[in-house]
């Protein structure tokens, strides 16, 4: 297996932990770009979350996808964020 095949399988893991109605916190790189894609699929399947996106240019591509984004002060708390490839369940934002 190659790393974009790890990447992929990383992404859709954390996809798994995904439910309606959840505040995501949508990380930035390859894994997190992935992840928007999967997650960007259920979307369009019916799954109706809110992110906010840790960097413009994973905004960017959130918004290019349908992906509804919101400011993180009014999502907090957050029920999951990727972060440096790790999956962090139920993340407090504290200012």
């Amino acid at each position: 297996m190659n790393a974009d095949t790890y990447k992929r399988a990383a992404a859709a893991k954390a996809l798994d932990c995904v439910e309606t109605g959840m505040r995501l916190g949508l990380g930035t790189g390859t894994t997190a770009e992935i992840f928007l894609e999967l997650l960007a699929e259920r979307i369009q399947a019916g799954l109706q979350i809110t992110g906010t996106a840790t960097s413009r240019r994973t905004e960017e591509k959130a918004q290019a996808l349908g992906i509804l984004l919101d400011d993180v002060d009014n999502l907090a708390p957050l029920d999951l964020v990727t972060r440096r490839g790790r999956l962090r369940r139920r993340i407090w934002w504290l200012p």
